[in-house]
């Protein structure tokens, strides 16, 4: 009896907690972008079926991340998937990426050199756009997008 007692609140507990597990997940991958340079996308399906007409690309500021978009107590990742809209994020180059495909970021990959510019990182917000509505139609049933909306953070 007092091994049965504490398994049934182990059941109980875990099937609450799976009850209440957030549906969203995050699809992470690192992407090619111009120059050499690689970046990480982050890709949130929405939580309602509701049909909003793009998804939204979040884009952090100069010497930042995409965690600027999912801080526990300003989670704009989480409000914009459960309001209905498929979200994009990237970090753009010079943060740590992915490089040996256990998806977990390793080191920061940026191309020829330290040396970008503000050009160097539009080019990573394009190719973000491009391959994150490529992922979100080719892998998430009702969707086909054709552009998306864009939210920026700082420079």
């Amino acid at each position: 009896m007092k091994l049965f007692i504490p398994l049934i609140v182990f059941c109980l507990l875990f099937s609450s907690a799976m009850l209440y597990a957030e549906t969203n997940v995050e699809k992470f991958t690192t992407i090619d972008s111009t120059k050499g340079a690689k970046i990480n996308m982050y890709v949130y399906e929405r939580a309602k079926e509701v049909v909003r007409q793009n998804p939204i690309l979040l884009v952090h500021g100069f010497n930042s991340s995409g965690e600027t978009w999912r801080k526990k107590d300003n989670n704009y990742v989480k409000q914009l998937t459960q309001n209905g809209y498929d979200v994009i994020v990237i970090d753009m180059r010079g943060n740590k990426v992915d490089i040996d495909g256990d998806h977990k970021v390793d080191t920061p990959v940026v191309g020829d050199s330290w040396n970008f510019g503000v050009s160097d990182l539009g080019d990573d917000v394009g190719i973000a756009i491009h391959q994150g509505i490529e992922y979100l139609n080719s892998n998430l049933a009702g969707r086909n997008y054709t552009k998306a909306d864009i939210i920026t953070h700082s420079t």
